[in-house]
């Protein structure tokens, strides 16, 4: 059956197959990094070499809707020496946006001319305020510059216009039906085909018009930052940007990430794009989230070392509080969500309660939509009001969406992938009813799978000319993402790593490269020398006492199930009628509670049963079982049980004083039938490979296998392989293997059986 949790990519037909061979032929690559470049739409060599060659060129800055306008208003602001006030946003975008503004204006001669301002969240709001305008008159400031804010902020243009305060306004969010009234709006989504550039990244065409090659590099350096911290598409300028950032940053250029680094005692020299995204983007961010980001602006603007790494130390200790904070609110929008929903999810989920800290909505918003696989809105009430952030899907409009029922909102801005917005207080079950009507199809989809994998195969062909291949294709991120593959092979070492054991780390026969798994050393038991696992990773590079190299970080452990013992844990009887507590009911070939067809109502499915809110789950013994390891109080066999590898793995879901309930007069027909079925043996693998030679497709186990071993009928080079080099396969055949033991007898006396099969560990 297809595995709608990890679907792996695959070519459409044969002339697809023949492309993609030709591409990597032409550009003398292997089969797996032509496979990942094929799907982030690199599929010439003239795109190949674009992508790979550092030294690309930013596009004209001038390209942008009036730039020019902007660049002569500041001349005229420059030669009658005004003060200009930098007007930024509270997050890591706006935070690097203001200091490359800054900074960018004083090397060109501002000076002492330049200050900046940057907006309280809680006080003040997102977005141009009027009072901010205010003040700015007060202070004697001519010219108000803002960055990555300023286009959803008509009525401080208009007070601004008032006060005589020329404004200029350089932003990247989706605009508004009505614009604001500046001397100059700059903002690439006013471009027929947007450069999706980030705030930061329009802050930097600024500098770059009016210094051109004499912009500091340190510019390019906190771009960056604000570029993958923004989640803009890492593709075209943002791509070159970041390039060049990270080789600054590497450099040492900027003493406040120099600082930062130090801070989580990690080398700067060797700072990548996911440090941006994960390590220095949250801690700018976390200043702006918990209050005042003007911490955050200081230590980018700060050239002191001492000064730097006395921020650096502040920052971590706000960050550290902002987590948790982040986790206290997404427990509770979780806990939400297991009391409000129990069928089926709509398409666009609203997730609201009392009170909830406004900083850190926009985080739990993003995990939620990674868990439930649709867009949601996370809101936090404060009396008759609330404020909200939502996050959307891969090719789905958020904000273009949102704004078809602007009429239940009392403020809304944002761009394709993110919206932040405030509204009176209202249902949010109905709102998330009214946010799902006219769904996208498109998107519509995304609700019934996980992500899409970018290959599946033997670990063994992941060799070190593929690992330098992948390692060329750097940066990685939003619209470029670092490949995830299913990985299988034969385990060779297995240990935990920290304080508590509590990460699993191993390696494969015949391959160098090490695999962490965070959280999951409670499943290094399962695992042996001849333990063949089956795993979702990607890989990524690892800094340590001065050395670089590959490791696989792993999403999941996809194979081998848990297993457990059944020693007096099983009453070879009906289950009574009446039972308490968790109840696990085991069944076969009909609709069940786990798996469901939508991947996100899965994830809240786990999380009701955790909290506590879902008591009674049936699941399908043929597709993958809930990690509730220890939850349930009874299992009750619905049907005979295929062999002793499905109880022993049962047993690992029951509580300490669980029972497991097996009848042993069942019917052993129809799960019978089904493991015939289900499991390939080779015969069956060679006259499904003869069809689909025909052009006939084969049943989806066959399909896997020979994706594991780089087979594909539709492709014209003939690989000679050995079925044994499958992992699938070969546990296929120990599964088999087991139930053929098992078959001949009663199932009270399989204990018993001195054939241990299961003492071989899955393969």
């Amino acid at each position: 059956m297809k595995n709608l949790q990890y679907p792996v990519w695959t070519a459409h037909d044969a002339r697809e197959v023949e492309l993609l061979a030709r591409f990597a032929r032409d550009c003398e690559i292997s089969a797996v990094t032509a496979q990942v470049l094929w799907r982030r739409g690199v599929k010439t060599r003239g795109e190949y070499l674009a992508l790979i060659r550092q030294s690309g060129m930013l596009s004209s800055p001038f390209e942008l809707p009036d730039m020019d306008l902007l660049v002569k208003h500041l001349h005229e602001a420059k030669l009658r020496r005004q003060r200009i006030r930098v007007y930024g946003d509270y997050d890591a975008d706006g935070v690097t946006a203001t200091a490359v503004m800054v900074r960018g204006l004083a090397d060109w001669g501002m000076g002492d001319l330049v200050d900046y301002y940057i907006p309280n969240r809680f006080e003040e709001g997102y977005g141009l305020n009027v009072e901010a305008v205010v003040q700015a008159a007060a202070d004697h400031i001519p010219w108000l510059i803002t960055v990555d804010c300023g286009s959803s902020s008509p009525e401080a243009a208009e007070m601004a216009r008032q006060l005589g305060i020329c404004l200029l306004i350089t932003d990247h969010h989706g605009l508004p039906l009505q614009l604001p009234q500046a001397m100059a709006l700059v903002n690439p989504e006013r471009m027929p085909k947007p450069n999706r550039l980030s705030g930061a990244g329009v802050a930097l065409q600024v500098i770059r018009a009016l210094l051109e090659e004499n912009t500091p590099d340190w510019c390019y350096g906190v771009a960056a930052i604000g570029t993958v911290a923004d989640v803009v598409p890492l593709t075209g300028d943002n791509r070159t940007l970041v390039q060049k950032g990270l080789g600054v940053l590497r450099r040492g250029l900027v003493s406040g990430v120099n600082a930062l680094m130090v801070s989580e005692s990690r080398d700067v020299t060797a700072v990548n794009a996911d440090d941006l995204g994960f390590l220095i983007g949250p801690q700018l961010n976390a200043a702006g989230r918990m209050g005042d980001a003007d911490l955050a602006v200081r230590i980018l603007l700060s050239g002191d070392d001492q000064e730097a790494a006395a921020s650096a130390i502040q920052l971590q200790s706000i960050n550290q509080a902002r987590r948790h904070l982040e986790r206290d609110i997404t427990d509770r929008a979780w806990d939400w969500l297991a009391h409000t929903w129990t069928g089926e999810l709509p398409p666009f989920v609203v997730v609201a309660g009392e009170n909830w800290h406004h900083g850190v909505i926009g985080i739990t918003a993003s995990r939620l939509k990674e868990a439930l696989r649709r867009p949601v809105a996370v809101i936090g009430w404060e009396n008759d009001s609330g404020k909200g952030s939502a996050r959307g899907i891969d090719g789905f409009h958020l904000l273009h969406h949102m704004r078809r029922h602007v009429d239940r909102f009392a403020k809304l801005g944002g761009h394709q992938g993110a919206a932040g917005f405030s509204l009176p207080r209202q249902d949010p079950v109905e709102l998330s009813f009214l946010l799902s009507e006219d769904f996208p199809v498109s998107a519509l989809r995304q609700l019934r799978q996980g992500p899409t994998l970018d290959w599946e195969g033997s670990v063994s062909r992941i060799d070190k000319r593929v690992v330098a291949e992948l390692s060329r294709l750097e940066p990685f991120g939003h619209g470029f993402e670092r490949p995830r593959l299913m990985l299988n092979g034969t385990v060779g070492d297995v240990w935990t790593m920290g304080k508590e054991h509590q990460h699993l780390a191993l390696t494969f026969q015949d391959h160098d490269i090490k695999a962490v798994a965070f959280g999951r050393g409670d499943m290094a038991a399962i695992f042996s020398p001849v333990t063949g696992t089956r795993v979702v990773a990607k890989l990524a590079w690892n800094s340590f006492r001065g050395r670089i190299q590959p490791q696989w970080l792993v999403d999941d452990i996809v194979a081998p199930w848990a297993l457990g013992n059944t020693t007096d844990k099983v009453q070879w009887e009906p289950a009574p009628s009446f039972l308490t507590g968790h109840i696990i009911i085991m069944v076969s070939d009909i609709r069940s509670d786990w798996p469901s067809p939508w991947i996100g109502d899965n994830y809240l499915t786990w999380e009701r049963a955790k909290r506590g809110q879902l008591t009674r789950l049936s699941v399908d013994i043929w597709q993958p079982w809930p990690r509730l390891f220890g939850w349930a109080d009874h299992i009750v066999w619905a049907v005979h049980p295929p062999s002793r590898g499905w109880l022993s793995a049962a047993s690992t879901l029951l509580a300490p004083g669980g029972v497991m309930w097996v009848d042993p007069k069942a019917d052993r027909s129809a799960v019978e039938r089904h493991m015939v079925k289900m499991v390939p043996n080779r015969d069956t693998l060679a006259r499904h490979w003869r069809r689909w030679k025909q052009g006939v497709s084969p049943f989806m186990v066959g399909r896997a296998i020979f994706r594991e071993l780089g087979l594909d009928a539709r492709s014209e080079e003939s690989i000679k392989v050995s079925l044994d080099d499958s992992v699938q396969y070969c546990n296929a055949q120990i599964l088999w293997q087991d139930y053929q033991d098992c078959r001949p007898y009663p199932v009270t006396e399989w204990e018993n059986l001195t054939k241990a099969t299961l003492g071989v560990r899955l393969r």
